[in-house]
Order: C-alpha cells, then sequence, then structure tokens
C-alpha cells in the first residue's frame, strides 16, 4: 500500500467538509471498529480477486466500510458503497442492484448541480475493472472510460472536486 492510514484519514475528514457525512465503520476502522463485519468484507473480496489490484481501495473497505456524503437541500451526493447495517449489510447485495457494464464493478456515484436553480449534468459512476488497473467514470448512461491510476488519487480528486466538476465541461 503506498498511502498511510492517516492519509485516508484525512481525505474522509476533508469529505465531511462537503456536506452532511454517514459514515460506516469496518472491522479495521481508526477508533471504533466492527469485527463483526470481517468476515462479510472477506468474503465479498474474495469473491473478487481483481480488487487486491488496489489496496488502498481494501483498506478503505476494511476501515470505513464506505460512506454517504450529501447536502440536504441541494442535489449533491458522494457515495462509495459499503457495508450499512441498515441498508446495505452486504455489499454484493447492493452490488447487484446497481446496472453496471459488462467486466465492471461499480463502487462509487456522485451526483450534483453545478448551482441549486440549474438542471444537474448527468450522474457519475466509477466503477473497477474486472481485467485492467485503475478507477474507470461513466457519465450517464456512456460506457465507462479510465479516469485515473487508483482509488486513492480517485479519492483526492473528489476531494478536490476535480472528479465531477471536469465532467460538466
Amino acid at each position: 500500500m503506498t498511502t498511510q492510514p492517516d492519509e485516508m484519514a484525512e481525505l474522509v475528514a476533508e469529505l465531511a467538509k462537503l456536506g452532511d457525512i454517514r459514515l460506516y465503520r469496518g472491522p479495521r476502522h481508526p477508533s471504533d471498529p466492527r469485527p463483526e463485519i470481517a468476515e462479510q468484507i472477506t468474503a465479498y473480496l474474495a469473491a473478487r480477486p481483481y480488487l487486491a489490484r488496489d489496496p488502498e481501495y481494501v483498506w478503505f473497505l476494511e476501515a470505513y466500510a464506505g460512506l454517504y456524503v450529501f447536502r440536504v437541500g441541494e442535489w449533491f451526493s458522494v457515495n462509495i458503497y459499503g457495508f450499512d447495517p441498515e441498508d446495505f449489510p452486504d455489499l454484493s447485495r447492493k452490488a447487484a442492484q446497481i446496472a453496471d457494464h459488462p467486466g465492471f464493478d461499480s463502487f462509487a456515484d456522485i451526483t450534483y448541480k453545478l448551482a441549486p436553480e440549474l438542471p444537474g449534468p448527468p450522474s457519475l459512476s466509477f466503477a473497477f475493472s474486472k481485467t485492467d488497473p485503475g478507477v474507470f467514470r461513466a457519465v450517464g448512461e456512456a460506457p465507462y472510460q479510465w479516469y485515473c491510476d487508483g482509488f486513492l488519487t480517485w479519492l483526492r480528486d473528489v476531494v478536490e472536486t476535480r472528479a465531477f466538476q471536469d465532467a460538466a465541461t
């Protein structure tokens, strides 16, 4: 892994500044671990061995188990799918409900407007390829295209808002 847990924690804290955050907890959560979901996460990753190409994503899933950031009264959300005990205790069931393109596993989506009075652009979906390294992005219903080298770069882009602002241009 090329990142330290502190860096990931800093990025998650920065994400919280984008709106209200609902942060899940995994078995390696830095302050409040949930060891009872370790088996689910391990099984999910074992069924998708290509995810091991991105150790930062694996670390995020084991530490935070997903998150959801939103702004009340605005059309904005960042959702990193995970193991939410209230909505989706099993990420594989959540993933099955997402209309994925063949050969990709979606792990996040972003919905936003540039201004509340303007119509919003299409939602963005982010995925890992089952065959190629990196993170791929789909704008609306378009096919996935390579976006960046991995989860950590993607997370930095989300924090710096590049992951969605450049899709509108």
